[in-house]
């Protein structure tokens, strides 16, 4: 993992997620997984960290941020077919829930989250 990606994501209390940890720390966690995909060269993805890290404070624990460079972990982004960033996924029960694309606003993406953990009874 590069330097700026471990910096710049884990100062907001996000799970780091390689290839060798996604299925440990996202797939059996023990509440839904908010996993941000991203790049460091991907200016939406940029745009988009403030608005996922106050929706993360909303939720009150409810949900876990783990966060991914793509340019880190090719085998996750292969895995999961990404081709859109940035992209955030909602795990809840070691499968995938829901799927975002792009940039929102936080209110675009509260609805998202409050969505998904319906669907998944969380």
């Amino acid at each position: 993992m590069s330097k700026l990606a471990g910096k710049r994501r884990a100062d907001r209390g996000a799970v780091i997620v390689t290839d060798g940890n996604f299925a440990n720390d996202v797939l059996n966690a023990d509440r839904p997984v908010l996993l941000d995909l991203w790049a460091p060269w991907c200016d939406p993805c940029k745009t988009l960290e403030p608005i996922v890290n106050s929706a993360v404070e909303r939720c009150s624990g409810r949900i876990l941020l783990a966060s991914a460079n793509v340019g880190d972990a090719p085998s996750l982004r292969k895995r999961l077919g990404l081709v859109v960033l940035p992209t955030l996924i909602l795990f809840a029960h070691g499968r995938e829930v829901a799927r975002m694309t792009g940039l929102c606003d936080n209110e675009e993406l509260d609805e998202f989250v409050r969505r998904a953990l319906e669907d998944c009874g969380s």
